[in-house]
């Protein structure tokens, strides 16, 4: 048995013995800053208000001096609720009190009034804040117990794992919404109510799907659909109805003989213009694609991934479709923006459903039967009180012929 001095000298003069009183002092010494580490999660996943995507113009700090309020109450609420989300996780004890010195400590003071300066500060063009909840954001509705058991992670990068999939920090870009909103609804100003239509749309992720509509007869243009809020096929159909519709004016949809035969997923190229040159037809983006483009299940399982007589039903008929999102998740989407012409290519490639349109043969056939059956009354009429019955066919045929020049010259028009 090895005597007391030699067990003491193997214990506390190797190696070991020093690398963990290293350890040891480099964790004591080494304090973390936690409210520097949860306002720049905070500001790194929120987007702040702006008046445009194009136009990076900041809200200045006066005309967010009347929000500051409701604003301060809204950190309150997720210090609060991510405290309790973290005496529910297997968040370490040091990460819990770290959250609990800022919650009583100050923190929320601090972390308003950082938000309210990063938010009257100016931003530079070339800045990127992902969307909330967006692809490039980290936010994200995950399991908050399974997230902590991050294998080879370091202390930050388990805390910040935590916050980001936090119902607070959701619940914070979205509450923070709403209020802005209603005490811009009291002031009045077209100038602010700008800033605001824009901070609701920024809210969500930006998910567009593309629909190319023969609108002219003879250029195909593009128009886009922000699906981000949609819940269900129902809207989805509803929306792409209206998108057409915006397309012509009632009158000239009256007087139109083309209407939607088919609905396909095609692959085109973008011009100046929204012009639209199709290059394939029943394509899906690839799953090289996915950067650019969602849709389940990637790859698909047969493409088109929608029969063209199933899409065509539902866009006739919109109620039919499902309260679910069935058909909407096998759609392709593209993320974050919609698609824009390259100003260095002048063109851009993309996918999306192409609304294709052709001759109504019913309304054609209708017009043709009704001018027809209007002839024929009228040169019996005719025939019957004028007691003429060359006369009264004459003019009758006369009458035939200008309905069929008519129908010919609204065709020929291209309507």
């Amino acid at each position: 048995m090895p005597s007391f001095l030699q067990a003491r000298s193997f214990l506390f003069d190797g190696v070991a013995y020093e690398a963990l009183k290293g350890n040891l002092k480099d964790f004591t010494l080494d304090k973390r800053d936690y409210l520097e580490e949860v306002i720049g999660i905070i500001t790194r996943n929120i987007h702040p208000p702006t008046k445009d995507l194009t136009d990076l113009t900041s809200v200045k700090l006066w005309s967010l001096s009347p929000f500051s309020r409701i604003l301060h109450i809204s950190v309150d609420k997720f210090l609060r609720q991510l405290a309790k989300e973290a005496e529910e996780s297997k968040l370490s004890a040091s990460d819990r009190m770290g959250i609990g010195e800022l919650l009583h400590g100050g923190g929320t003071a601090q972390i308003h009034a950082n938000l309210l300066k990063l938010w009257g500060s100016e931003v530079p063009p070339w800045h990127f804040y992902p969307l909330v909840p967006g692809d490039g954001s980290d936010l994200g509705r995950l399991d908050l117990r399974s997230s902590q058991e991050t294998k080879g992670g370091s202390a930050c990068d388990i805390f910040r794992t935590f916050i980001c999939s936090s119902g607070a920090l959701l619940d914070l870009a979205s509450t923070c919404m709403k209020p802005f909103q209603n005490y811009i609804g009291r002031t009045g100003s077209w100038h602010i109510d700008q800033k605001v239509n824009q901070l609701r749309t920024l809210s969500l992720q930006q998910i567009y799907e593309h629909a190319a509509s023969n609108s002219t007869g003879r250029m195909t243009f593009a128009a886009s659909i922000r699906t981000c809020s949609m819940r269900s096929d129902i809207e989805f159909f509803r929306a792409l109805r209206v998108l057409y519709k915006q397309k012509t004016t009632i009158y000239k949809r009256i007087l139109s003989f083309r209407k939607p035969i088919a609905l396909r997923f095609v692959k085109f190229r973008l011009y100046h213009r929204r012009l639209v040159d199709i290059q394939e037809i029943d394509a899906i983006p690839p799953e090289s694609e996915k950067h650019e483009y969602d849709y389940s299940p990637m790859p698909a399982d047969t493409v088109p991934p929608i029969g063209p007589k199933l899409l065509m039903h539902f866009f006739l008929h919109p109620d039919h479709a499902a309260m679910q999102p069935i058909l909407l998740a096998n759609i392709p989407k593209r993320k974050k923006d919609k698609l824009e012409p390259c100003q260095i290519a002048g063109s851009s490639m993309g996918w999306g459903i192409d609304i294709t349109t052709g001759v109504d043969h019913l309304k054609l056939f209708g017009l043709g039967f009704l001018g027809t059956l209007a002839s024929i009354v009228f040169g019996v009429a005719w025939a019957i009180v004028r007691r003429d019955i060359q006369g009264g066919f004459a003019v009758a045929g006369f009458m035939l012929t200008l309905a069929v020049t008519t129908i010919g010259s609204l065709r020929a028009l291209d309507l």
